[in-house]
């Protein structure tokens, strides 16, 4: 099956069959829809609401024609434009040089691997021989070759610094700059879910690979453990959720990739986005009520919120994995591929999982219920009814508190729809039972250390040291970055046209020499057989007006010689019956010579200001590039003719362009509208010439 490096912009080249009965199309439209309503509500009385509203539509629907993208490089094209759109929605509160560092470290993580996924995804078209998705995954079988894993390592890169895997995840809770819901938008259906759902969509393809299992395996599972420790040690709520959502990535980068463990890492996919964008956005109402996000400052100032009380807790029902919601689901999905990936009687991943869940069992305790609830009283409880009026917050639009609702009533109806399709191996049923009682015993057991050991929630904490390593790394690779680029346009651009003709001479010259080596079966495959006494006699003539133009010292001596060698050029036009490339060629090199010396008349003297080692250079190139290029075009008069050009060409002159001679024809009727292109470039330049010219004359006047 043929490809082509270029998409078609037709739709069914984009999305093929990845529209219909899509459902990362009905769950990225869903909390597109839901966090515009909420932003409405939360963006009520700023200014910047018809910044963030338009920029959070385009953000869902990139995210949208990333998910139901059938070509490979339409899906690259909407990967970039979540980036894009991420970085001015994350930078939103411009004024703030922290917003402005976390877009920027976020745009350049992601924009950086988006380059090694381009890389990856066009060797996979290449070596697949086609771009369309749903062919590859179809019929392509991965083999041992090393192609294969730079393919797996290029898309991998992109995957990683997308969905913030480890070691690259330090971005994402930096992104917690951003309004309530730009970072719940960003943390439940969009920017960092891109990655994952990437990676579940390869996996049929890449599964049976150990490259893509290892690096699925291990990095999912350090970042799970990573996510998850980080967040119990957070005193800001927005900042503790954006290492839940890092944990909980990691576990669905541990299960997706392959076929078996697909469904667990969607339905964990569609849990978290549910649960963890009405997290998100109850987070927002907090923070717009009572001005703060610390844990322990909040236990002082929520004691009669009812409402949002009531929220949280069913929010924490939701987030821990309970009877009746998503989350539930997508946890047995999981037991099933735990049985399948390890064998049952080795206890320790076991173990490992138990631990992990309980963890997080902790760390939404800490977010969703210690705020609110007060287990043990404080000593800046409050004791009269006046300062708890004092405390109860200004209001929110009741919006706000409708979307967290309506987002947890569809986690509990997502449940009945997919609760039908759980089928547990017969000897296997009491896993879920005896893996959800460890979990929840030895988060009883963090809990209780949190509430009755650990009592300062406000200042520094541990997990800060590895967030300044991330930091400080980040500006020392930023700083080098800079400092590259700095010596190389000190080097390239440095400002004088001599250096820029050197380097794209040579870059040219080792391209095309580069494709005669590696091609020369192509080049040149049959012996010039007959030279004609004129042919010489030209070609003679040629070189002794091309040295003379060289070691002349007069500048009207070198027009002239460079005049014959044009002239010359002529003669062979005209020998080889190309009569009207000759006319061409005569009347320019007639008119230039003209132009060129009225133009050097009145020039000084002729003078050299370069060394003899730098026009030793320079002849050196110049010899490269001549040797190059007539090579190249000795291979032309060898080339095979594409028939199907030349017979449409052909057919086409006489009753389209009423002309015998075709390349006339092409020339003046088929290449017109190229030509009025060129023509309004030279208009273009024309006229910015004159606009310098008349400001020299302006300051000369002054």
């Amino acid at each position: 099956m043929g490809y082509s490096f270029l998409p078609k912009f037709t739709f069914e080249d984009i999305t093929g069959s990845r529209f219909e009965h899509n459902p990362w199309l009905s769950f990225v439209l869903l909390i597109t829809a839901v966090t515009l309503i909420y932003a409405w509500g939360y963006l009520q009385e700023s200014k910047k609401k018809y910044y963030v509203l338009p920029l959070l539509a385009v953000f869902g629907l990139s995210m949208a024609g990333f998910v139901i993208s059938n070509h490979l490089l339409w899906l690259y094209f909407f990967w970039e434009c979540t980036s894009i759109f991420s970085f001015l929605l994350i930078g939103t509160n411009h004024e703030s040089e922290g917003s402005r560092k976390s877009a920027v470290q976020a745009l350049f993580v992601t924009g950086s691997g988006g380059l090694f996924l381009l890389i990856g995804l066009m060797l996979l078209g290449r070596e697949s021989g086609s771009f369309h998705l749903d062919y590859i995954i179809k019929y392509i079988a991965v083999d041992d070759r090393p192609i294969w894993y730079w393919i797996i390592g290029f898309i991998f890169i992109g995957i990683a610094t997308k969905s913030a895997l480890f070691p690259i995840q330090g971005w994402l809770p930096n992104a917690m700059v951003a309004p309530a819901p730009v970072s719940g938008f960003l943390h439940s259906a969009t920017l960092v879910k891109a990655g994952v759902i990437l990676l579940i969509t390869l996996a049929p393809v890449f599964q049976h690979h150990p490259l893509w299992i290892y690096l699925s395996v291990i990095l999912g599972g350090l970042t799970a453990w990573y996510g998850a420790l980080m967040a119990f040690m957070q005193t800001d709520l927005k900042r503790a959720l954006a290492y839940t959502t890092s944990a909980t990535i990691g576990v669905i980068a541990f299960l997706g990739w392959s076929e078996s463990g697909a469904r667990a890492a969607l339905l964990w996919v569609l849990a978290h986005g549910l649960y963890k964008s009405a997290a998100f956005y109850l987070t927002g109402i907090i923070e717009k009520k009572y001005k703060t996000r610390n844990i322990a400052e909040l236990q002082e100032l929520t004691m009669g919120d009812t409402t949002n009380k009531f929220l949280a807790s069913l929010l924490f029902y939701c987030s821990i994995g309970m009877p009746m919601t998503v989350a539930y689901i997508g946890k047995k999905y999981f037991i099933q591929f735990h049985v399948q990936l390890f064998d049952e009687y080795d206890y320790l991943p076991w173990i490992i999982s138990i631990a992990w869940q309980s963890l997080m069992i902790a760390n939404y305790y800490r977010i969703l219920i210690k705020p609110f609830y007060h287990l043990v009283p404080t000593e800046n409880s409050i004791d009269s009814d006046e300062d708890a009026e004092e405390k109860e917050g200004v209001e929110v639009p009741k919006i706000m508190q409708v979307v967290p609702m309506a987002l947890i009533l569809t986690t509990f109806l997502a449940n009945l729809r997919f609760s039908q399709n759980i089928e547990l191996h017969h000897t296997n049923l009491g896993i879920w039972e005896h893996w959800t009682i460890g979990a929840f015993s030895l988060g009883v057991v963090l809990i209780c250390y949190d509430v009755f050991i650990r009592k300062r929630e406000i200042g520094s904490h541990p997990g800060e040291f590895f967030e300044r390593v991330w930091d400080r790394g980040f500006e020392f690779k930023l700083r080098n970055i800079e400092r590259v680029a700095r010596v190389q346009t000190n080097i390239i651009q440095n400002g004088h046209l001599r250096y820029y003709l050197t380097v794209f001479i040579l870059a040219t010259a080792a391209l095309l020499g580069g494709s005669i080596v590696n091609y020369s079966e192509y080049f040149i495959r049959k012996p010039v057989t007959e030279i004609l006494l004129y042919e010489v006699i030209i070609v003679i003539l040629m070189i002794i007006a091309a040295l003379k133009s060289i070691l002349t010292l007069s500048r009207m001596a070198s027009i002239v010689a460079l005049g014959a060698v044009g002239m010359s050029c002529s003669a062979l036009y005209l020998f080889y019956s190309a009569p009207d490339l000759a006319m061409t060629q005569f009347l320019t090199d007639t008119l230039i010579v003209i132009v060129m010396a009225l133009v050097f008349y009145d020039l000084p003297r002729y003078s050299i200001l370069s060394t003899k080692a730098e026009r030793i250079r320079d002849g050196i190139v110049a010899g490269i590039f001549g040797a190059v290029m007539s090579v190249l075009v000795l291979s032309v008069t060898d080339a095979q003719m594409y028939t199907d050009v030349m017979d449409s060409m052909l057919s086409r002159s006489i009753p389209e362009a009423h002309g015998h001679n075709v390349v006339n024809v092409i020339l003046a009727d088929f290449r017109a509208f190229d030509t009025m292109g060129e023509i309004t470039v030279l208009a273009t330049a024309a006229i910015g010439m004159y606009g310098l010219l008349r400001i020299r004359v302006k300051k000369e006047d002054k």
